[in-house]
């Protein structure tokens, strides 16, 4: 069988099941990464480990730098030791993704977020900027000789296609583990009762609160709310964090309550605790991106409240499903309206729950064997 190396900055169960997948089936696989978050599945003991630095999401600023110092280390890794080895790019680093152009190495790509066509949907960046030109030009010969190109959703394969050419772009959808992820009845759920959570309506969110993210429109909604019987949970870290829990503190709303990334093994009780999970992106974001937590918070069945520009892949799958609903980022009247109305509907809240459920049987673990299917073919 062949020789694999998997670079991913940051890597969690998704690319441990990928991994794990090519080991199993008997490729000697090498994963670089410079965080791994382990949950209920290790990585197969066959997986040699290379280190590289983490991704560094406080700001701008230590995100590009975390970006190049880690494409170095991965180009003095590969140049050096793993010369004759395919490379599987997953584009975290975003800067990985170029690197075929200074690497003899074979290549297949996976591309989670499109860049430097993210850049501009954001306002970070105008298209026309000849930055933006260069990376799209580099993109087209970087994509264009790649043995396989693989995308998470039809939206971003369609936005690919621009840079590919003929070159097949294939569309694995991102999974979730319904056998780690599943409802937890409030009166087990140990995290409820620890945080004292008990008899609360719980909007949750749960993830990187970065400048970007447009999660601080929840402490809009929960000054509305205030009155209510409507508890927001807000779990994570990142570089909005403190500047949102200082307002909740000079607001004195006791209707927020925020908490660190919580372990592993907390998921399952923390994503159980939603009565509604909020899945953001930011303004502008359409096609370009779904967070895997989304696919999470269908496993414990929590009805999703979506942030998100209009016509998203986000806004797609709850249309789908009708497992929630998508709001513009800044429609505050929308998102106060929608999270009064599950709270004060049990049967339609519970229509929703039900629907988070049935859609999470869609996306189960069995997508990572396309990978293998393809590689195959």
């Amino acid at each position: 069988m062949g020789k694999y190396v998997f670079i991913n900055q940051d890597s969690g169960y998704l690319m441990i099941d990928i991994v794990n997948a090519y080991a199993e089936a008997g490729y000697q696989c090498v994963l670089m990464t410079g965080r791994l978050v382990v949950r209920n599945r290790q990585v197969n003991s066959a997986v040699r480990i290379e280190k590289i630095i983490r991704y560094n999401r406080n700001s701008n600023l230590t995100r590009l730098w975390s970006w190049i110092i880690g494409s170095s280390q991965i180009f003095i890794k590969v140049a050096f030791k793993y010369r004759k080895w395919n490379l599987f790019i997953v584009s975290n680093p975003p800067t990985a993704v170029l690197l075929p152009l200074v690497l003899k190495n074979q290549f297949s790509l996976l591309i989670f977020d499109i860049y430097p066509d993210v850049l501009t949907e954001l306002g970070y960046s105008e298209p026309g900027s000849s930055g933006i030109r260069l990376w799209k030009g580099l993109n087209k010969k970087v994509y264009r000789k790649a043995l396989r190109i693989y995308t998470i959703t039809e939206g971003m394969g369609e936005v690919l296609r621009q840079y590919a050419g003929n070159n097949p772009v294939n569309v694995v959808h991102l999974w979730t583990d319904n056998s780690f992820l599943r409802p937890v009845a409030p009166g087990n759920n140990h995290f409820l009762k620890r945080h004292s959570l008990q008899d609360k309506f719980i909007v949750l969110y749960s993830g990187n609160i970065g400048l970007a993210s447009e999660v601080d429109i929840l402490i809009d909604a929960a000054i509305r709310l205030a009155s209510k019987d409507i508890l927001f949970l807000i779990i994570g870290e990142g570089a909005k964090k403190e500047p949102m829990a200082k307002r909740v503190r000079e607001l004195g709303l006791s209707n927020v309550k925020m908490l660190p990334f919580q372990p592993a093994a907390e998921l399952p009780y923390s994503f159980s605790s939603a009565h509604l999970a909020v899945v953001a992106l930011g303004k502008g974001e359409t096609r370009l991106a779904v967070p895997s937590k989304l696919y999470n918070f269908l496993s414990v069945g929590a009805p999703l409240l979506c942030l998100s520009s209009p016509g998203s892949e986000v806004q797609r799958l709850v249309d789908t499903y009708q497992c929630g609903k998508n709001f513009e980022p800044d429609d505050l009247e929308g998102i106060v309206g929608f999270i009064i109305l599950l709270a004060e509907n049990p049967v339609i809240h519970t229509r929703l729950k039900q629907n988070s459920l049935i859609a999470s049987m869609d996306f189960s673990s069995d997508n990572v064997r396309k990978f293998l299917s393809s590689e195959r073919n």
